[in-house]
C-alpha cells in the first residue's frame, strides 16, 4: 500500500471515523490535482459505498460546468456515488466574491452531509494551503487562535493531507496517472490568496526553502498552545465557581 494511501487511513483510525454505507465520507472535489489525488485514495482504500464525491459548481468559471462532468465521468466509470451542487452567487457584486464563495461552499458541504448522513465532510487541503491560510491571517492581525491554522479534523471538516507536502501529492498523482483539471482563476492575483501563493510565497521559498514544513510545524504548537489555555481557563472556572449568568464568584 502506497504511504499516502496509510496515512489517510491512519487519519481516519486516529479520529475514530469509520465510514460506512450509513454513515459516509463526504468527499469535496473539485477535479484539481489535489482532490483527485484524494479521491483515487479514498477509491482504493474504502468500499464504494463508504464515500460521496461532491462537486460544488461555483458558476464564476467558463469550465465549471465542464469540470463538474469530468468528475461525474470519473465517477461514473468507478461506480462512485456522485452530487453536483450549483451555487447562485451574485456576481454583479464582486466585493468580497473569494469569501462569499467559500462560505456558500461550505454551508452547501454541510447541507449535503445532513442530506446523506455523512460522518464528516472530507477536503484536499496539504501543507501548502496551511502556509498560505497562516500567511493570509497574520497578514490581516488575525490572533493566536487563528495563526493556528486548519485543524486536522474539526467542526465536522477532516483535512488528512495537512501534514503532507504538495510535491507528494503531486508525487503521488504522476506514479499512479491520474487526470486532473486546472482552476483557470489560480493564476488571477486579484483574489488574495492567489496574489500570495504566486506572487508572494515563492520568492519567500526561495530563501527558506522549508517553508511550508516550519509553518505546518508552527501550526502544530500554536494548537497545542490554544488547546492548554482552554484546559486552564475551563479549571480556572471552574475551581472559581463561575456562573455564567453572574459572572465569577471567587472563593
Amino acid at each position: 500500500m502506497h504511504k499516502l494511501q496509510q496515512h489517510f487511513l491512519d487519519i481516519l483510525s486516529k479520529h475514530s471515523i469509520i465510514p460506512s454505507s450509513e454513515s459516509p465520507l463526504l468527499l469535496a472535489i473539485s477535479g484539481g490535482k489535489d482532490s483527485m489525488a484524494l479521491l483515487h485514495i479514498t477509491h482504493l482504500t474504502l468500499p464504494k459505498t463508504a464515500y460521496i464525491a461532491v462537486y460544488i459548481n461555483h458558476g464564476i468559471r467558463p469550465e465549471s460546468t465542464s469540470d463538474g462532468d469530468f468528475i461525474r465521468i470519473w465517477c461514473e466509470e468507478r461506480g462512485i456515488v456522485f452530487v453536483e451542487q450549483l451555487l447562485h452567487l451574485d456576481l454583479s457584486d464582486m466585493s468580497n466574491l473569494e469569501s462569499r464563495a467559500r462560505e456558500a461552499r461550505y454551508q452547501t458541504l454541510r447541507e449535503v452531509a445532513k442530506i446523506h448522513s455523512a460522518s464528516c465532510i472530507v477536503t484536499a487541503h496539504h501543507q501548502t494551503d496551511q502556509a498560505e491560510t497562516i500567511m493570509m491571517r497574520w497578514f490581516s492581525g488575525s490572533s493566536l487562535i487563528g495563526l493556528s491554522g486548519m485543524n486536522v479534523f474539526s467542526s465536522g471538516i477532516l483535512r488528512p493531507f495537512l501534514s503532507i507536502s504538495q510535491n507528494e501529492i503531486l508525487i503521488y498523482i504522476r506514479e499512479h496517472s491520474i487526470e486532473w483539471r486546472e482552476d483557470s482563476t489560480n493564476k488571477d492575483v486579484s483574489y488574495q490568496r492567489n496574489w500570495l501563493r504566486n506572487k508572494i510565497l515563492p520568492q519567500v521559498r526561495e530563501k527558506y526553502s522549508s517553508l511550508d514544513r516550519k509553518m505546518s510545524e508552527f501550526s502544530e504548537y500554536a494548537q497545542d498552545i490554544n488547546n492548554y489555555i482552554e484546559v486552564q481557563v475551563e479549571k480556572f472556572l471552574q475551581e472559581n465557581h463561575f456562573e455564567e449568568d453572574r459572572g465569577f464568584s471567587v472563593v
